[in-house]
């Protein structure tokens, strides 16, 4: 519990009040995340899904893919670059960059 000037405010109101604050911001930043990967190629929001997402290991992905280690590096570097810049194009309109 916190106190304030002598009134006491559970917890776990506290987190509500939180968590509903964050709420629209979570639901924008799904927006954001969402309009990116569909910008990207089929292969480099596949990678970037099985890495983040399904949270495979690198050569779990290189299996499933049928890639060497190697590229499926080099693919996922590429892929979270390019995913990158698009986040921060979104986010620069936001600002009214």
């Amino acid at each position: 519990m916190l106190k304030d000037n002598s009134n006491i405010t559970p917890l776990t109101d506290l987190q509500l009040n939180i968590s509903r604050e964050n709420r629209g911001t979570d639901i924008e930043l799904k927006e954001d995340i969402d309009n990116a990967l569909s910008k990207l190629k089929h292969n480099e929001t596949e990678i970037l899904v099985l890495k983040y997402y399904a949270d495979l290991t690198l050569k779990q992905i290189s299996n499933l893919l049928g890639i060497n280690l190697s590229n499926t590096k080099v693919r996922l570097h590429r892929a979270k670059e390019k995913f990158r810049k698009l986040i921060d194009k979104d986010f620069n309109q936001y600002l009214g960059g």
